[in-house]
């Protein structure tokens, strides 16, 4: 590669004649010119170190489509051996060689440099580990969900010919006989669970694919209050509540049930109805409250008991009484309703009357005041 030249600089790539294995020397004359005059000459000296004689390299090539292939070389006296991935040598991610075989790699190409401790020069060598066999590899399973108490259904893979589960929560603990393209799990406490599957030809088994098979948990629901005592044509005041957030809840109640009507698709989580009591004695009512949670799991139903008391009617007895000044009235006073208290409310025609009062705790009766009159008519 040496030649003679000018300029300011000499650049030059040196390279040793093949099989030449020891330092060789080029020498550079120079001669200096200025304004036509030459100047005394100087030599610059060369020496060009021969590049490593690197070992034959043996490979093994990796076996199903795992990092198990090798490179085997004996390392030379006073060399440095390191090997990075691909067909150019990367200086920062460069693995040393302290012992061989080098095991653990992958299909593909790597480079080999072996570096002179003495002259600091180095040879690469590339190598390329090959594939003896690639697994087809099986289906990634649908993740599957079943409500607590349903039967388990089947994780489902494919693509492969020789199958085995793994699992639950433990990609290495092999389910016994579970060796067909699907699998129904066997638990049965509410959880998510992980299983595994993988395939395998010729002794090679693929890698492992995990899926997860997630039971629910079925919410347990109550209302606040449990029960209730209203009115007749007041509304019902209940909250419902349950363990699983999100929840809702539906609910029945016999047909034509003193107003309460059944509702059967997320009802939300209050029961607000106005009831009703025709008759003269307390009425019970139960609705049959359902919790469904986020997931579509039915609970367990639980009653709610309505309480409707009836409307009392006062029936006065005379409903009118006509006396003499001073007098006392004996208004009778009783209700549809038995053990009916009452209240009233006097209101005179004239302010010619005293004797009458307001009665604001309720009593059985009946209405006894005396009335008199300053009136001369």
């Amino acid at each position: 590669g040496e030649a003679n030249g000018s300029g300011s600089s000499i650049t030059q790539t040196l390279s040793l004649a093949a099989g030449v294995t020891t330092p060789q020397v080029v020498t550079y004359t120079v001669t200096p010119t200025a304004n036509g005059c030459a100047g005394s000459n100087t030599t610059v000296t060369i020496t060009v170190n021969p590049n490593p004689v690197a070992p034959t390299i043996t490979t093994t090539n990796a076996n199903c489509g795992e990092n198990n292939g090798s490179a085997d070389f004996t390392i030379p006296a006073g060399m440095t051996v390191a090997y990075s991935e691909g067909t150019v040598f990367d200086v920062i991610n460069a693995v040393p060689v302290t012992t061989t075989p080098v095991t653990g790699l992958t299909p593909g190409n790597y480079v080999f440099r072996f570096t002179s401790n003495s002259t600091s020069c180095f040879t690469d060598v590339v190598i390329l580990i090959g594939l003896d066999e690639l697994v087809p590899l099986p289906d990634v399973p649908t993740p599957q969900a079943v409500c607590f108490g349903q039967p388990n259904i089947a994780l489902v893979s494919g693509g492969g010919t020789n199958y085995q589960w793994y699992g639950p929560n433990n990609i290495n603990l092999l389910i016994s006989g579970a060796t067909g393209s699907s699998y129904t799990p066997i638990v049965t406490v509410p959880g998510v669970y992980n299983y595994y599957v993988s395939n395998t030809v010729n002794g090679c088994e693929s890698p492992r694919f995990g899926t997860t098979y997630t039971i629910w948990a079925l919410p347990a629901g109550s209302a606040q209050p449990a029960s209730q005592t209203i009115c007749s044509s007041t509304f019902t005041t209940i909250e419902l509540l349950t363990d699983i957030p999100g929840s809702n809840f539906t609910w029945t109640v016999p047909a034509n049930n003193n107003g309460a009507t059944s509702c059967t698709s997320e009802c939300g989580n209050v029961i607000n109805q106005q009831l009703t009591n025709t008759t003269n004695s307390p009425v019970t009512i139960t609705y049959t409250v359902t919790p469904l949670s986020v997931n579509g799991c039915l609970g367990n139903s639980f009653p709610v008991n309505i309480t409707i008391n009836p409307l009392p009617v006062v029936i006065p007895n005379p409903t009118s009484m006509v006396l003499c000044s001073g007098q006392t009235t004996n208004i009778g006073l009783n209700s549809n309703v038995t053990g009916s208290l009452f209240t009233w409310v006097a209101v005179p025609s004239s302010g010619s009357v005293s004797g009458y009062s307001n009665q604001n705790t309720p009593v059985a009766g009946p209405i006894l005041q005396t009335l008199t009159s300053t009136s001369n008519q």
